[in-house]
């Protein structure tokens, strides 16, 4: 392990850290004073640190190995987590568990907050709350639509599922035009609904809340009862849309700008993708009007607006779950489980390794019956290498012995078994606002501070591909040796 590259990373990952939180230091000193010093004292610590590697840069000219660049993945992401946390914790508003797991939900893209309980006064932090969690969903596609690619492809077919998609394909030549594009179309999309909502009667401030938590999925509003209280067709349609967006492979956006429109139509997880997500609707539509839930028009509304929020994990909540009948619920547990398309700032299992396990099992299945006949799975028209696919199957059985032991650890308090699963699900699908799926909804500002960690590590584990947090816990992964 070459920690000095590590290392490396960090400093640049801090001077980022550091400039972001220029804008909200100005907005805090004509706006809110009382967190000025806050937001201060944090820039000052990342501005040293990212210093002490622009000053020692000659000593960083060694080319970043697969090694230090999943190293630099799995403990960055924590850095990020521990350090955006400064501002909530340096205010004395927050503990620092309670810092800690308010900052993991942002830039985990998660939306939980306990802002909602504590109706804390002080603007530049939800300024901050806002601008961490859309920054968070640009992270997430640049990370495993440029970075990863970069280590090898050992490592995107190991570790990442946008080596089943879209992404086999990668976006540009050049990692900084790669960069340039993927984060001129968030920013472009995020503008564009804002625009629309506010030509469709949603005041500017608002506007600009929802698009950064649409565009992102993180599903942060200081409002959480917005959508409930909402009579605007036009509006749901809008972030209806955009949630969408959000939860597609940007890498096609990409080549939709090249007039490469090809690749959308043939592209195997988006195919799969509305597939489910249609079916889903159809489904908790015709359960809601024929339980006497709703009358027909309401019914459709609420299951477009439910299924679309629940499988891009963006978790805006058009409804209270708990008046929902018990197979809608269940079946918005299980697209929670899934999640949005790799390579977009959706979290879950995604739809490309979902794809590729039936694939997987419908020719197991076939090869049984006819012990000799040779497959070859495809993915948008590609072979799929077999490294990825016995990569998919170790994830599938990775994912759900985490869930079921953070299952058990978070029971363990004396929480019921379905408000666990349902709470544990909303993590680490990155769900967030549809908590409560399943279960009853309990209150996370009043959490105590041994659920909160177990949720923060539902919430990190999550989001980081869990064969990288395995990576990160082996003592023979920072060791020395060779082959990597």
């Amino acid at each position: 392990m070459n920690f000095v590259l590590v290392f490396k990373v960090f400093g640049y990952l801090s001077g980022v850290f550091a400039f972001s939180l220029i804008p909200v230091m100005i907005y805090a000193g004509f706006a809110d004073k009382s967190s000025m010093n806050a937001f201060f004292q944090t820039f000052i610590l990342a501005l040293s640190f990212a210093l002490i590697v622009w000053f020692k840069k000659e000593e960083f000219n060694k080319r970043i190995s697969m090694k230090e660049g999943l190293a630099s993945i799995g403990v960055g992401w924590i850095f990020v987590c521990i350090f955006g946390a400064l501002p909530y914790y340096f205010t004395g508003t927050f503990s620092f568990v309670e810092a800690l797991f308010e900052n993991t939900s942002s830039f985990t893209t998660t939306g939980l907050s306990v802002f909602h309980v504590k109706e804390i006064q002080l603007p530049a932090l939800l300024v901050w709350r806002y601008l961490t969690q859309w920054i968070a969903g640009i992270s997430v596609v640049l990370v495993f639509v440029t970075l990863m690619p970069q280590l090898g492809s050992s490592a995107a077919n190991l570790f990442s599922a946008e080596s089943q998609g879209s992404g086999t394909e990668r976006a540009m030549p050049k990692t900084i035009d790669t960069v340039k594009t993927i984060c001129g179309i968030y920013l472009g999309t995020t503008v564009a609904e804002i625009i629309l909502l506010a030509l469709a009667g949603v005041p500017l401030d608002m506007a600009t809340k929802i698009s950064m938590a649409t565009i992102s999925t993180g599903g942060f509003i200081n409002n959480n009862q917005y959508f409930l209280n909402l009579d605007s067709w036009l509006v749901e349609a809008i972030v209806v849309i955009f949630m969408i967006i959000g939860s597609i492979n940007f890498v096609i956006y990409y080549r939709l700008l090249q007039k490469q429109y090809k690749m959308f139509w043939d592209d195997t997880e988006r195919k799969w993708y509305f597939t489910i997500m249609i079916g889903a609707v159809c489904l908790i539509g015709i359960n809601l009007f024929f339980g006497g839930y709703y009358n027909g028009i309401d019914s459709a509304k609420q299951s477009i607006f439910q299924t679309v929020s629940v499988m891009s994990t963006t978790g805006f909540s058009h409804a209270e779950y708990k008046r929902c009948p018990d197979f809608s619920r269940w079946l918005l547990f299980y697209l929670a489980l899934i999640g949005g398309c790799s390579g977009s700032t959706a979290g879950g299992i995604k739809i490309a390794r979902l794809v590729l396990l039936m694939k997987n099992s419908w020719f197991e299945i076939l090869r049984t019956i006819h012990p000799k006949m040779v497959n070859v799975i495809k993915m948008t028209g590609r072979p799929v290498p077999q490294m990825a696919i016995g990569g998919v199957t170790r994830y599938f059985f990775l994912y759900f012995v985490v869930f079921f032991l953070l299952t058990a650890l978070y029971a363990l308090d004396g929480n019921s078994l379905m408000e666990s699963m349902s709470t544990i699900v909303s993590c680490m699908s990155n769900v967030g606002g549809s908590y409560g799926l399943i279960g009853n909804l309990p209150d996370v500002g009043i959490l105590d501070t041994y659920n909160r960690i177990i949720l923060i590590l539902a919430m990190v584990l999550g989001r980081i591909e869990l064969f990288i947090v395995i990576m990160l816990a082996s003592p023979e992964f920072w060791g020395r040796k060779r082959g990597w």
